[in-house]
C-alpha cells in the first residue's frame, strides 16, 4: 500500500503543480482580454469622434450647398421676371408700332384717293393722262 500512497501523492503533487500552471495561463488570458477592451473602447472612442466631426463636416457643406442653390434659384428667377417684363415691353411696343402703320397706311390711303378724287374734278393731269393715248 505504500507505493500506492506514493503513487496518489505524486498524482495530488502534480495535479497541484498543473493546477498552478492553468492558473497562470488563466491569468495570463484574463489580462490580454482586459487589454484588449481597453484597446477596443479606445478606438470605439476614436471612432465615434472621428464620425462626429466627419457628419459636423458633411452638415456644412450641405448647408454651403443649399445655400449655393438657393441663390442661384434667385439669380434665375429674377432672370425670368426681367425676361417676362422685357417680352411685355417688346409686345407692347410692337403692337404700338403696327397700330401706327395701320394708321399710316389708313392716311396713305386716304390721301391717294383724295388726289385722285381730287384729280378728276379739278381736270388733272391724273384724269387726262388716262384719258389721252400716249
Amino acid at each position: 500500500m505504500y507505493q500506492v500512497d506514493k503513487v496518489k501523492e505524486m498524482l495530488r503533487q502534480q495535479n497541484a503543480g498543473h493546477a498552478s500552471q492553468c492558473a497562470e495561463a488563466l491569468s495570463r488570458d484574463l489580462q490580454l482580454a482586459k487589454d484588449e477592451e481597453i484597446s477596443a473602447h479606445q478606438n470605439i472612442t476614436l471612432f465615434e469622434e472621428k464620425h462626429l466631426t466627419e457628419r459636423q463636416k458633411w452638415r456644412e457643406e450641405k448647408m454651403a450647398l443649399i445655400g449655393q442653390i438657393k441663390e442661384a434659384e434667385d439669380n434665375r428667377n429674377q432672370e425670368m421676371k426681367k425676361f417676362a417684363e422685357d417680352r411685355e415691353q417688346y409686345l407692347a411696343r410692337q403692337a404700338e408700332l403696327e397700330a401706327e402703320l395701320a394708321l399710316q397706311r389708313a392716311n396713305d390711303g386716304e390721301l391717294k384717293a383724295g388726289e385722285r378724287h381730287a384729280g378728276r374734278r379739278l381736270g388733272g393731269p391724273t384724269s387726262q393722262a388716262s384719258r389721252q393715248p400716249g
